[in-house]
């Protein structure tokens, strides 16, 4: 992850942030210790809007601090809800490549 990360970071056409359903104290608490705040440009959390995924609210929002379009804007996510968040907000999708017990739930896609 890390390795991707410095990659896609590397770029500077790319611009990364987080999105999670998590508080921040708690996105901040699990990100920190592997050192991967420095690869992205925001963080929106849970405290920074009205509705949770599946609603557009986190990804708007990611959009608007990194000022980034629809047209320029690849969300990466593991669940339903991330899914579901993407075409909400008219943002292209890209599922994480790790396995979760969500994973099933996508073959229908």
């Amino acid at each position: 992850m890390k390795e991707m990360l410095q990659e896609l970071s590397a770029n500077n056409s790319n611009r990364l942030a987080i999105a999670t359903s998590k508080l921040r104290k708690e996105l901040l608490r699990d990100v920190e210790p592997f050192g991967l705040n420095d690869f992205f440009s925001a963080i929106v959390s849970s405290d920074d809007v009205e509705h949770g995924k599946p609603a557009p609210d986190m990804v708007l929002k990611g959009m608007e601090k990194l000022n980034s379009t629809k047209d320029e804007t690849v969300y990466v996510g593991d669940t339903l809800y991330d899914l579901e968040a993407a075409h909400n907000a008219g943002v292209s999708f890209a599922l994480a490549g790790w396995e979760t017990k969500m994973s099933d739930q996508f073959k229908k896609y």
